[in-house]
């Protein structure tokens, strides 16, 4: 769902206006920037990248003209002040409407039209009305598009001829308009009942045309979700249909669906809802007085509950996971799962209420592997958060917090590096620190005993640049002097075991950036050639030049994947296991991702 609210916070800094949740975030702020967080494994994020999730909001390219948003499965969707549309993200089933099938990590344009109005991104499809009424729709099609058949369309196709369609709403895989005479329609898969016409046989259940819900023309809001669907009369009374949605903690996943109405059945009996959303698994409801309600599924109880007691709220967004809300003032606020909380998100105790996303606009540096997240604020002081209790976020005991703490009072951090189970960073003097996991010496402090609080690696104080990834480390010194410790540097070191503490690789002193990845590491030297270390006696133990290029400008590595941007902007990374950076000296190929990006996006 998507309500836009301009205001600005008392501070006078831009407010968050417009919000969507999908697989991920997606949040528009009163300046009219984009700024997105959560998963990203398609791109569906929009910032240049394919790393699979942030928790920190990152904002999106530098427009900031952006109206509304909405976020799909693994898509987004977008229109800009001038009426233009916008997609990026996963598009295997041409989701996007670019004409391609291939997905995008950018906001793409789509066609050349400025009239687009309304935008709303389902599970694998795409619905749109433009300016003139006329209702459109691309993408996935086993009758859920609407148009009469079963053809996919990677661009926008017009749904009938009338040009009096005011509201739409797209489902997992099935969508809901409504008209301008206030009459409700319905098509796509029924399986659960929740298109609302008294229907719904199992997996076959389908209509592949927009049918009327009902003869009542007095119909408001609308919102699909999953396998059910949720609509305000003008009345302001709140109706539902498909699964039965009940009230809980927002804790479980009832394995067993219950099944709810065939049509729309009025939800309690008051009179006042303004605003609603439907999620994957539970809805969220505003009142005429700002109150917030929820309730979702699993067993018969279908009342709505209050959140809290503020009666200020005046957006909400309910994904599949997590949930979104906008307060008067412009705050964001965020619960469920804790992938997508960032700064502010409460304690873990408090994952099923609204936590703030905070209000700090002093962070540095960041760097997060997913299950935690370490950042450096301007005043040189060390901040650390995560959902579990793990010892490698740097905290002197073992403590579940997802707001961030900081670690020591130190304030001379310079750089950070978050791995899969521990942690480096680096002081204005030069000196290493290493926290967290290490069985296989990764810290590089000449043992394999843990560590939970930040402890100095070695006496040197030149180091310059660090990573951490899982089971080895990688770091250059201000001589540009290439180092390794941990598991596997034996293969890198041709030693005979594996070192835990630092140990020079080759004599070379031209390295300007490392990465370490799963089973290989990049790095690009002084005059921008870009090599690979690999974990293989195939290929010696020396690092080997990927090609004869010398434009390499980073590289980046998360979760195994290894990426690199050149000077042109270009991204290369190993697309598919068919096209690895191969552990074969005459097929270490790199393979184009796309083009356009700018340094500092990977």
């Amino acid at each position: 769902m998507t309500q836009q609210e301009k205001n600005r916070n008392g501070n006078g800094k831009a407010a968050f206006a417009t919000i969507a949740v999908g697989s991920h975030s997606l949040a528009i702020k009163s300046d009219g920037s984009l700024w997105a967080w959560g998963e990203n494994n398609d791109g569906q994020l929009g910032l240049g990248d394919y790393v699979a999730k942030r928790i920190v909001p990152a904002q999106v390219g530098t427009a900031n003209d952006w109206a509304t948003v909405s976020a799909g499965g693994s898509h987004s969707l977008a229109i800009k002040s001038d009426g233009s549309l916008w997609a990026w993200g996963k598009n295997d089933d041409g989701q996007l409407g670019d004409g391609t099938r291939m997905k995008r990590n950018t906001p793409v344009r789509i066609g050349k039209a400025n009239d687009w109005a309304t935008v709303s991104a389902g599970g694998l499809l795409s619905l749109a009305i433009k300016s003139d009424g006329s209702l459109w729709a691309w993408g996935r099609n086993h009758g859920q598009r609407g148009d009469g058949t079963r053809m996919k369309r990677n661009t926008p196709v017009r749904i009938g001829t009338d040009s009096d369609w005011v509201a739409v709403s797209a489902g997992w895989s099935h969508q809901l308009a409504i008209r301008a005479d206030g009459s409700l329609w319905a098509w796509g898969w029924n399986s659960r009942g929740q298109l609302g016409d008294g229907t719904g046989d199992g997996a076959t259940a389908y209509r592949d045309t927009p049918v009327r819900i009902g003869t009542d023309g007095d119909w408001a809001a609308i919102a699909a979700g999953d396998f059910h669907s949720l609509a305000i009369r003008a009345d302001g009374t709140l109706w539902a249909w498909g699964e039965r949605y009940i009230v809980d903690d927002w804790e479980g996943d009832p394995d067993n669906t219950v099944w709810g109405s065939l049509v729309p059945a009025r939800v309690g009996t008051d009179s006042d809802w303004k605003t609603v959303s439907a999620g994957g698994k539970y809805n969220l409801v505003i009142k005429n007085d700002g109150s917030l309600w929820a309730w979702r599924t699993g067993t018969d109880n279908r009342t709505p509950v209050r959140v809290g007691t503020a009666n200020d709220w005046v957006a909400v967004s309910a994904g599949s996971t997590q949930s979104l809300a906008i307060e008067a003032d412009g705050s964001l606020w965020g619960w469920g799962s804790l992938f997508f909380i960032p700064l502010g998100g409460g304690t873990a105790q408090d994952r099923n209420r609204p936590n703030p996303f905070g209000t700090d606009d002093d962070w540095a540096m960041v760097s997060s592997c997913g299950r935690y997240t370490l950042a450096i604020k301007v005043d040189g002081s060390l901040w650390a958060w995560s959902d579990k209790k793990y010892g490698w976020s740097g905290y002197p005991t073992d403590m579940d917090c997802n707001t961030p703490i900081r670690v020591g009072v130190d304030s001379d951090w310079t750089a950070v590096s978050a791995g899969v189970s521990h942690s480096f960073a680096i002081k204005e003097d030069g000196s290493l620190w290493a926290w967290g996991k290490n069985d296989y010496g990764q810290l590089g402090l000449g043992d394999t005993k843990d560590r939970n609080e930040p402890v100095r690696v070695g006496a040197d104080s030149d180091w310059t640049t660090v990573s951490a990834e899982n089971l080895h480390s990688v770091a250059i010194k201000k001589d540009g002097s290439l180092w390794m410790w941990g598991c596997g540097s034996s293969h890198y070191l041709g030693t005979d075991m594996d070192c835990n503490t630092p140990v020079r690789v080759g004599a070379d002193s031209d390295w300007s950036m490392a990465t370490v990845g799963g089973w290989y590491s990049l790095a690009i030297k002084n005059n921008g050639s870009l090599w690979v270390l690999l974990q293989s006696n195939r290929v010696g133990r020396a690092p080997i030049r990927v090609d004869t290029a010398n434009d390499w400008a980073a590289v980046s590595s998360k979760d195994g994947e290894q990426i690199a941007l050149k000077s042109d902007g270009s991204i290369w990374a190993e697309w598919s296991t068919s096209k690895r950076w191969s552990g074969n000296t005459d097929q270490i190929v790199p393979v184009l991702v796309g083009t356009g990006f700018r340094s500092g996006t990977i």
